[in-house]
Formats: C-alpha cells, structure tokens, sequence
C-alpha cells in the first residue's frame, strides 16, 4: 500500500468548510480511511498505475456561474474551488511525469507538492495551495444592480479583475486586477499594493453584505475612468453625468482609473487592493509578510489561468507601494517593513505626511533604482520638500529621473486666464465656484493630469493622468 495525504492550510476558515476529496486509483474510486480538520488520507493499493485527484470546495454562497470560464477554475452552485491532477506510480512512489518530463510542468499549479513516498513516513502528500479563494462571482451578484452594472459598463475591457478572500491573513478581501492574459515575460512579476484612505464601514468576512453596497460604490472610484459621453441606461434608468463623468460632483466619489492607466502604461503588472477591515486596518498588507501574501496571490492568479499562463509559476519581483490621502502614510508604512524589497512608492497628496517625510527620504537615499512619484494639493509643500531633499542627495541624473512631484506648482488651480491648467479647469467648467476649494484639489491630486484634450461641447477627447504617467515611466 501507498499511504497518500491530500491536505490544505487554513482548514478552520468559513469557505473551505465543504471539502469534496475524490481519489481514484486506475479509475476506481479510492475511500479515505481518515479524515481530520485539513486533511484526507487514502491507501493506493499495490499494484496501481495511475492515480487521479480532484479536490474541490463550495461555500455556500449564492453564486452564479460565469458566460466564459477560464482554464482550471469552475463555479457549479457554490463552488469556489477545483483542482484536478493525475499522477502515476512508479514502485513505491506517486510521481507527476515520467522520466525526462519536468514535474514542475505537469503538476496542476494549485497544488504545492506531489512528493514521493518519504522514507520516513511512508506518505505521499498532496497540499492544495487554499490560502486564497475567487469570490468575483459572489461580489457582483450581491452588489446593488445599478453600481454592479456601471461597473460592467464602464471597466476598461482588456481588464482582469478577481475579488480575492483570504483564509489565512487580514484583511479577508483584497482586489486584484491587471491587463488580460497578462504575462510578465518570466516568473517574477511586478506588483503594485494601492493603500486606500479610510474604509467607512467595518467588516469581520470576505462576503459581508455592507461590501455591496458602499464596497463597490467606493471601488468603482479607485478602478473606473470617468466617462462624459456615450450615456447608457442602467436598469432602464440613463446614467447621470455625475455617476459616469463626476469630476466636478464633491459629493460623489471622484474615480481615479487604475485599470485605464494599467493598460495605457503597457506595463505587465498587478495591482492589489488590500480592503481595510476598518478604517485603516490593513493587517498584514502593512507588515513584513507582504511579500510572501503577494505571493501567495500570484500562486493563485496563476494556477487559475488568469497570469502567467507561458511560466512554471509566478512570484513577486518588482514591489511597488501607494496611498492617496489618509491612505499615504500606511504605504509608508508597508515601505519601512519591508525597506528591501520596495522600489517604487507613489503618493497622492499624503497625509499626514510630516512624521513619515524623513523616512520617505532614507528610502530614497538608501534603495537603488528606486521610484518616487508624489501628487499635491492641500500638502503639496511637504512633498516639494522631500522631492528637494531628495533630489538634493541623490548623485547624478538618478534625482531629476527618478523623483517626481505633480503639479509642478499649485498655480494650476487658478483660472486658465490667470496660468492654470486647462486639464483642472475642464474638471469645475460646470461648477466654478469649486475654483478654491481644497476638497476638490485633494481629489484632483489623484485622478488629474497635465493632458486633457476636449472638443466644442466640452466632451473630453483624451487624457493622461498622472498615475499613467508614473507608471508608463516606471522600472515595472
């Protein structure tokens, strides 16, 4: 007999509560003779040729299944995760490949180790890689109609998005999305980790219901371009201008466009949402674990088809951190945990700034090849003084190259007559008593620009943010 373990981390956790662990050994089902918490154990009998696993787990959860799936990810009714691997036996050990045939190649992704029987325990083990779940079908089908449809009516379409629930670390939700069929060229891949300012309700799970209402509201506002023309009717209702083009709306959220500036930059990257549990509560997104979460991600992206699929495998390569506003200073803080490994930080007017600035500086004096891209408005001056410093240490072209601070000067936000920026006074044309007003220049600080083309009717005709211009001039 050959004693073979099927095993998963993070057991206790509400989604992997329904575990289906089929075994077949020459096509004959194979029963566990035990069972505990995170873990089956089956014996193959002698004799076998080829052994065959599906492991698979439903929540559930009200899913629907999606139009077109993607290799190696199946949603029938609640379930959320399915692996498949066949094996063969030689002797006594179960083996992915024959001979000459590299095993990193034919083991399903999902699946960290199909190891030989070891001569100390005599068990063959296969652990199911479960540290996180795709729960994008669950987030759209609970979210209120009208903000999930102006979601599917406004994503950019050469977009991937996965909503991620983690099992094993907080916060439990984190959004991922990257251009489709994104293929970094080579395992390593570079990631950037957006820090959002506070979250303004509390969660304890990847599916609680407040996530559908203000969750995607305020995700549509990180992810979605705005859009002034080509109106559509949502639940046959028309979309007001301040849901599709809501620049000059201060009660609406202003959308910033990270999936749109992704793919204009052309970079082969993902970016990750970590979304705080409660105001800025980022758990381990803020620690020195971020690198291997990220890859524990990756791992995920992979061996669901979505990235990658030319690679054996994916893992992080070029880290990047950002925050807008209150989000700021937690970027800063996930840089000086990890001081080795970031290489790019992007701000977006800060704050409060003035206790991280002398770390912001270090970092930059400290890490080779390092990025630094900053924004102001309200503390546009405390970023100039750490693009100056900066800028001031840095020996030869690195500090004019690789430190930037948009707007160059804060006369963009006077009238176009008076030396301010078209791009700015395109945003209020509808409302110019917004001229002054500091709660709009701090937006503007995250979704504005320096290039905005718009026609006769005041339809906007192209941009180009700030943040694609980051990233178009970044080492991702």
């Amino acid at each position: 007999m050959i004693q073979f373990r099927v095993q998963w981390p993070n057991a206790g956790h509400v989604l992997l509560a329904g575990p289906v662990i089929d075994v077949l050994a020459d096509d004959a089902s194979v029963t566990a003779v035990s069972q505990a918490l995170g873990r089956h154990d089956f014996e193959i009998p002698d004799g076998t040729a080829k052994v065959q696993l599906l492991a698979r787990f439903t929540a559930g959860l009200p899913l629907f299944v999606p139009e077109n799936l993607e290799p190696f990810t199946v949603f029938d009714a609640s379930q959320i995760y399915r692996v498949e691997q066949d094996a063969l036996i030689a002797e006594t050990a179960i083996i992915t490949s024959p001979d000459g045939v590299d095993a990193s190649r034919t083991v399903h992704p999902l699946i960290q180790t199909v190891s030989a029987a070891n001569a100390l325990s005599g068990v063959a083990v296969a652990e199911l890689r479960t540290e996180f779940l795709d729960i994008t079908a669950h987030w759209f089908e609970n979210a209120p109609s009208r903000e999930s449809n102006l979601n599917a009516a406004d994503t950019e379409p050469d977009n991937e998005f996965v909503a991620l629930a983690a099992t094993g670390v907080q916060p439990p939700l984190w959004f991922a999305h990257f251009p489709k069929g994104m293929d970094p060229g080579a395992p390593e891949t570079s990631v950037l980790a957006f820090f959002r300012p506070h979250a303004h309700y509390t969660y304890g799970t990847a599916f609680d219901l407040r996530h559908f209402d203000r969750g995607l509201q305020d995700l549509n506002r990180y992810l979605l371009a705005p859009k002034d023309h080509e109106p559509v009717e949502l639940d046959g209702v028309p979309t007001t201008a301040s849901e599709r083009f809501p620049f000059a709306d201060p009660y609406y959220p202003l959308r910033i466009g990270w999936q749109q500036a992704v793919l204009r930059s052309g970079k082969q990257m993902v970016v990750l949402h970590p979304w705080p549990t409660s105001g800025l509560q980022f758990g381990a997104a803020l620690t020195s674990a971020l690198p291997a979460v990220i890859d524990q991600i990756l791992v995920f992206l992979h061996g669901t088809g979505r990235a990658g699929a030319s690679q054996p495998h994916l893992e992080l390569g070029r880290l990047g951190v950002a925050g807008f506003s209150a989000g700021g200073p937690p970027a800063v803080q996930a840089m000086k945990a990890n001081r080795s490994r970031v290489k790019e930080m992007y701000l977006f007017d800060p704050f409060p700034f003035l206790p991280e600035m002398p770390f912001v500086i270090d970092w930059a004096f400290k890490t080779p090849d390092f990025r630094l891209r900053m924004t102001g408005a309200n503390f546009w001056g405390q970023c100039e003084t750490v693009r100056r410093a900066v800028v001031a240490g840095v020996s030869g072209e690195a500090g004019d190259l690789f430190v930037t601070l948009r707007p160059t000067s804060l006369v963009v936000f006077k009238p176009e007559n008076k030396g301010g920026s078209h791009y700015w006074n395109y945003v209020i044309h509808t409302q110019p008593d917004l001229q002054s007003a500091p709660h709009v220049h701090h937006q503007f600080a995250a979704f504005g620009g320096d290039e905005l083309e718009s026609d006769e009717n005041f339809d906007m005709l192209s941009n180009k943010t700030w943040l694609e211009e980051f990233l178009v001039e970044s080492a991702f």
